[in-house]
C-alpha cells in the first residue's frame, strides 16, 4: 500500500498559511467549506474502495458510532477498515477515516488504544490539517473554480489520490491531533492511558524494521510523542 501513497512534503504557501479564513473567503461559508470538503474526501474515498479490499470490523463501527454520535460537530465523519498487513491508519478531507485490519490486530481490538487512534484521524479533521493538505495541493482559486463547476470534483479527486496519501502533517499538527484525540477520549469516558501504551508498544517495535510502516516514520519520534502524552493527561 506504501507504494501508492507520495508524501505531501513541505509545500506550506499561502493558500495554507491562510488556512481556512482565506478558503472561507473564496466558497463562502464555514458550512460551505466543510460541504466542499466533504466532495473532495468522498470521490477519494471512492478511489480506495476501488483499489483496496474494504472489511467489515464490527469494532471499527462500533466506536467510529461512539464517536461521531456523541461529539459536537459538523464534519460527518466516517469510519472504514482496509485488509491490509499494514499497520496503518489515515484521514481524508471531509471526515474519512480508515484503519487497517493490522492496525487493529495490533491494538489487540482494544477499544480504548482503537478510539485513540481513530479520535486522532478526526483530530487532523476537525483541527483543519486535512483541509490545509487539500489547499496545498491547489490554489484556493483553483479549488474553487473546480468546486463551482460540474463534474470536475470526482476528476480532481482521481488526480489528487496519488499524492495525497500519506500526508506528512508537522511535527506540531501531530501533537494537536494527539490532543484532540485524548480530549475526545475523556469526553467520551474511554481510558487515556491507552494512547500511551500504544505508542510504547509501538516504540518496543522500532528496532523491527519490517513492522514500523513509513507512516510511523515521518511522524514525530516516539519518545517525544509518549512524553507528550503523559503531559496531556496530567493537565
Amino acid at each position: 500500500m506504501d507504494k501508492v501513497f507520495q508524501y505531501l512534503g513541505k509545500r506550506a504557501g499561502k493558500a495554507v498559511k491562510k488556512g481556512k479564513w482565506f478558503y472561507n473567503s473564496v466558497l463562502g461559508s464555514e458550512e460551505e467549506t466543510i460541504k466542499a470538503e466533504f466532495s473532495f474526501g468522498y470521490e477519494m474515498a471512492k478511489e480506495i474502495s476501488n483499489k483496496y479490499k474494504l472489511v467489515k470490523e464490527p469494532i471499527t463501527d462500533k466506536i467510529g458510532t461512539q464517536l461521531k454520535t456523541r461529539l459536537s460537530t459538523k464534519h460527518r465523519f466516517n469510519f472504514y477498515t482496509i485488509k491490509s498487513d499494514e499497520v496503518n491508519a489515515f484521514a481524508l478531507p471531509g471526515g474519512f477515516i480508515f484503519v487497517t485490519s493490522s492496525l487493529l490486530e495490533f491494538c489487540e481490538f482494544d477499544e480504548d488504544a482503537i478510539a485513540f487512534v481513530l479520535a486522532h484521524e478526526m483530530g487532523h479533521v476537525i483541527k483543519g490539517h486535512t483541509l490545509n493538505s487539500l489547499l496545498a495541493q491547489y490554489s484556493v482559486n483553483a479549488l474553487s473554480t473546480i468546486l463551482r463547476t460540474t463534474g470536475l470534483v470526482q476528476n480532481a479527486a482521481k488526480q489528487l489520490f496519488a499524492k495525497y496519501l500519506i500526508t506528512n502533517y508537522s511535527r506540531e499538527n501531530e501533537f494537536e491531533a494527539d490532543r484532540a484525540a485524548l480530549k475526545i477520549m475523556k469526553l467520551l469516558d474511554y481510558n487515556t492511558n491507552a494512547a500511551k501504551n500504544f505508542f510504547e508498544n509501538l516504540q518496543a517495535k522500532e528496532s523491527d524494521s519490517s513492522f514500523i510502516p513509513s507512516y510511523f516514520a515521518t511522524h514525530p519520534p516516539l519518545k517525544d510523542r509518549i512524553k507528550k502524552v503523559e503531559e496531556f493527561i496530567k493537565q
